[in-house]
């Protein structure tokens, strides 16, 4: 059975695929795999390769990208991906529901023919749909790790908010806002790896922490802002690129008990395609 180990939220879909001298597509490994916010990591003990015949050193292998090598830890083979998870050759596949990166650990080929052959495929696949609420003493959202059995782990990308006092999304606020009804505040949104395309789907505000309390203010709905005809609500930037920016005049909760505000978004993550996350003007909310 192998090994998982989780350093942050992840969603990891592993599949490996193994053919080599003496061993059968399938092959027990005892592989560990990592995957992160802003890292894929694959662990193999070295006895595997070195137990071949001729046995393969870490120098023989690659990942698609011929130029990514993996390192010798100890009586290990580890093989990573950091931060931008498209390099070393890496595959990546979307669906309605999740972004896939695909990539293979394979040894090199100068000659002819060979007598051992290694192919080992891994994925690591992460959820597109988030819900982010603004900061209340933390400043990124907990999320739940969910283990599958085999050789599948799920986690999911860091999405957070942050509260800013100025229109240049400048000058963040570090303590909970006390503001006028006269007052603005600058929301944005944004994701880790940053390479990909956020769109905000729905934000409202309670008058508490809880996002499913029965009094709700909803002022963005399907990417479209609610109140499109005054000046107290503007979306500054929406499904153009990993982050997402609006600005809103604050307000209150009607009852004399109501003396906060939180906020609430729901967010769609889209693998670099801007088709899929097609900004929503304001000219087409109706």
């Amino acid at each position: 059975m192998a090994t998982y180990r989780m350093l942050f939220s992840a969603l990891l879909a592993i599949s490996l695929l193994i053919s080599s001298n003496g061993t059968k597509t399938g092959e027990e490994i005892n592989e560990t795999i990592i995957c992160t916010k802003d890292l894929i990591e694959v662990e193999i003990p070295s006895t595997f390769f070195l137990s071949k015949n001729p046995p393969i050193l870490i120098s023989d292998l690659h990942l698609n990208d011929p130029e990514c090598h993996g390192t010798e830890v100890g009586n290990l083979y580890v093989f990573s991906i950091k931060t931008n998870f498209t390099d070393c050759g890496t595959r990546m596949e979307s669906d309605s529901t999740h972004i896939i990166f695909i990539n293979t650990i394979q040894n090199n080929f100068s000659d002819i023919i060979t007598r051992t052959f290694i192919n080992i495929t891994f994925a690591c696949r992460y959820p597109i749909s988030y819900m982010v609420q603004q900061p209340n003493g933390e400043n990124k959202i907990s999320v739940d790790i969910r283990t599958i059995t085999l050789n599948t782990e799920d986690g999911n990308f860091s999405v957070s908010m942050i509260l800013y006092k100025d229109p240049h999304f400048e000058d963040m606020w570090t303590t909970i806002p006390f503001l006028t009804l006269e007052d603005n505040v600058f929301v944005k949104v944004k994701m880790v790896p940053g390479n990909l395309i956020i769109r905000l789907e729905n934000c409202w505000s309670t008058p508490t922490k809880n996002p499913v309390q029965a009094i709700q203010y909803f002022f963005i709905k399907e990417s479209c802002p609610q109140i499109v005809k005054d000046e107290t609500l503007s979306v500054v930037m929406n499904g153009e690129a990993e982050e997402a920016m609006f600005r809103i005049q604050m307000f209150k909760f009607v009852g004399v008990s109501f003396n906060h505000v939180f906020l609430h978004c729901t967010v769609q993550i889209c693998h670099n395609t801007v088709s899929v996350c097609k900004p929503v003007k304001e000219d087409f909310c109706q």
